[in-house]
């Protein structure tokens, strides 16, 4: 997959990510699967330190009005994953993740 890198000098991973899971802008994330609506694994480098890594999700403009983001690691999987969705369930939505 070939997509525009994201220059983030003081993060381990960055990226944008659109609803339906396509990479925008990315450093250090190799890969996102759409498991299922609202659920995003996003596979990064070997480089990111998953077990003392905080990421951070926030939704994008173009999310539907009031969606907000969740997100942990799951290092069995060696994936963080982002929950998107409303107060009705999940949905997808846009989202920038960062990982300092």
């Amino acid at each position: 997959m070939t997509y525009p890198s994201a220059i983030a000098p003081y993060a381990q991973a960055a990226a944008v990510i659109k609803a339906d899971g396509t990479l925008l802008r990315a450093h250090g994330v190799q890969q996102v699967i759409v498991k299922a609506s609202g659920h995003y694994w996003i596979k990064v480098g070997s480089t990111v330190r998953l077990d003392r890594s905080v990421p951070v999700a926030a939704c994008s403009p173009g999310a539907p009005w009031g969606s907000s983001a969740l997100v942990d690691v799951l290092t069995t999987e060696g994936v963080i994953r982002v929950l998107t969705g409303t107060t009705n369930g999940p949905v997808n939505a846009p989202f920038h993740l960062v990982v300092p």
